[in-house]
């Protein structure tokens, strides 16, 4: 009887540590996709520095937690229906303190979340 509990005991022990290495490689794959977006969701500086800066934002984000990137992304990317409606829309001018044969950019990224309201099921 004893041998057959714990021949239980470790399939079921076996099972939960095969569930559990799942989900924390779930996590990890979870976690380098927020250091892509998260790198690659804002650009700026000339044709000569956009590639230094893209490395500079993949640097950064190289060693933050799975909480840090989450905060990151909800404080730079993600965007509210208030702050789209708030922001002013985006205009293309060339400032005169900078030299028109040199090209700037600066391209960012963001999500809007709009807020979904739940709906019971309809009973019949």
């Amino acid at each position: 009887m004893n041998v057959e509990v714990s021949h239980e005991v470790a399939r079921h022990q076996r099972e939960v540590q095969r569930k559990l290495g799942r989900f924390l490689f779930r996590i990890q794959q979870y976690e380098r996709l927020l250091k892509a977006l998260v790198s690659d969701a804002k650009y700026e500086g000339t044709v000569d520095s956009a590639e230094a800066f893209r490395d500079q934002r993949v640097q950064k984000f190289a060693t933050k937690s799975l909480g840090q990137l989450l905060d990151e992304l909800r404080n730079s990317y993600l965007r509210s229906d208030a702050e789209v409606a708030a922001s002013p829309e985006l205009s293309v001018s060339v400032g005169q303190d900078q030299p028109v044969e040199r090209l700037t950019m600066s391209f960012q990224a963001s999500m809007q979340m709009t807020r979904m309201t739940s709906r019971a099921p309809k009973q019949t």
